[in-house]
Order: structure tokens, then C-alpha cells, then sequence
């Protein structure tokens, strides 16, 4: 082996952009805590809860109940390296914003204590490898536990096969008060992954949905997630 190729190593880190992401990603505080409260997550999956707004209204919802992680840090840099040392996590190149591989929700933020700083993650697909991996790094980067969820155990079963033939088909749109539902159909989750990957949304209330045998998808501004 040559100085050169032991110095830099042969192989090439691969690049991500942001189109390669298929997570919803929050910023900010007030994203985060209208996105849970929404979902119901401070409940255990199933339970209901009753919402209550600002402007006096309140709406019953039934909790979605995700795996969850959160951790607190003293600054913006401890916070950002601890997500950024996730696997499944990755710095868009083409915009310098984090972006996750699999479909999840996370973010990270200044709280409302100024300085003090968050790093959340959750959903249906956080499993126990990543809910341990994600714990584990965000602890070594200094964080403190705020609060979790422990993903299910879940039996060991063959992967089932991925039909990654087929493409996404425009079904109908639908509308729902100030809400604009685009939706299409695709034979499976790779395939409708790809489609929203693609897939730009910049409007607010305008979802796109994906249907398919393996559950639904869908895209909004703040970008992928699962039904």
C-alpha cells in the first residue's frame, strides 16, 4: 500500500443530500410541541387524550404512543455532535441540515431556556438497535436523559421480500376544510420512499400521500413520514 492510500485510506465517505431524506425534522421548540401534542405521544400508544388551543378549542385525539427518545445539552455544538454521531443521521451536503435514513421523526433545538438545547427522537420504526445506538451516542456527546420510550421487543422473523418493481400512480386529491390531500398508490414501501424523496412540498396544509400493501406514507413541508 502506498503513503498516500494509508495516509487518506481508498474508500470515499458517500455523500447524502437532502432529497435523500425520509423523516420529518423539526427545528425549532414549537414544531416539536405541536407535533406532540397532536399525535397524543405523552400517552402510552391507544389512549385518549383531550387537546386543549390557545383559542378555547380542544379536539380528542388518540394517542400514536411512538418509541421515543430526548436528551438535553448545555449548548448547540454537544447537541448537534451527538445527533450527528448517529448512524442513521446525516448532514445534507447541497444544505448543511440533518437528514435521518430511516422514517422517523427527531429534531434539535434551543428550548425555551435560552442556551439549553434538545435532541428528540421518535416514531413507529424506532426500534430497539437504534432507540439503544441513539442512547448510547447522545449520552457520550454529554447529553442528559430527559425522558424515553423503550421500543416493544419484537420476535425475530424473515424479512419479508421488497417488491422494488412498480411505480408510484396518481390516484386522486382530496380536500378536507383548509387541508389538500394529493394521493397515489405503489406497489411498496421502497417504491413510494423513492416517489417522495423526489416529491417537493412547499405549501402548508398540502399533504402527499402514498398508498401501498406495506402502509402509508406521506409528505408534507416539514417532509416525510408514516401514516
Amino acid at each position: 500500500m502506498s503513503f498516500f492510500k494509508k495516509l487518506f485510506g481508498t474508500a470515499t465517505q458517500k455523500k447524502y443530500k437532502s432529497n435523500d431524506n425520509v423523516s420529518t425534522t423539526y427545528t425549532d421548540y414549537k414544531q416539536v410541541n405541536a407535533a406532540w401534542q397532536a399525535q397524543g405521544m405523552m400517552l402510552d400508544k391507544g389512549n385518549r387524550i383531550t387537546i386543549n388551543y390557545d383559542n378555547g378549542k380542544s379536539k380528542e385525539v388518540i394517542s400514536k404512543g411512538h418509541p421515543y427518545i430526548c436528551y438535553t445539552f448545555k449548548t448547540e455544538e454537544t447537541a448537534k455532535k451527538g445527533l450527528s454521531s448517529i448512524s442513521f443521521i446525516k448532514t445534507a451536503s447541497d444544505t448543511n441540515e440533518f437528514i435521518s435514513l430511516e422514517v422517523l421523526e427527531f429534531g434539535c433545538y434551543e428550548t425555551e431556556t435560552k442556551g439549553l438545547w434538545e435532541v428528540i427522537i421518535w416514531g413507529a420504526n424506532f426500534n430497539n438497535e437504534m432507540f439503544n445506538e441513539s442512547a448510547s451516542k447522545l449520552s457520550a456527546a454529554g447529553g442528559m436523559k430527559k425522558g424515553g420510550r423503550v421500543p416493544p421487543e419484537k420476535k425475530q422473523t424473515k424479512p419479508k421480500p421488497t417488491n422494488k418493481a412498480g411505480k408510484a400512480t396518481y390516484d386522486r386529491t382530496d380536500k378536507q376544510g383548509p387541508n389538500t390531500y394529493e394521493v397515489y398508490k405503489a406497489p411498496s414501501q421502497s417504491v413510494a420512499l423513492e416517489f417522495l424523496k423526489k416529491k417537493s412540498v412547499n405549501k402548508p396544509l398540502y399533504y402527499v400521500i402514498i398508498e401501498t400493501p406495506e402502509g402509508n406514507w406521506g409528505k408534507d413541508k416539514d417532509g416525510i413520514y408514516q401514516e
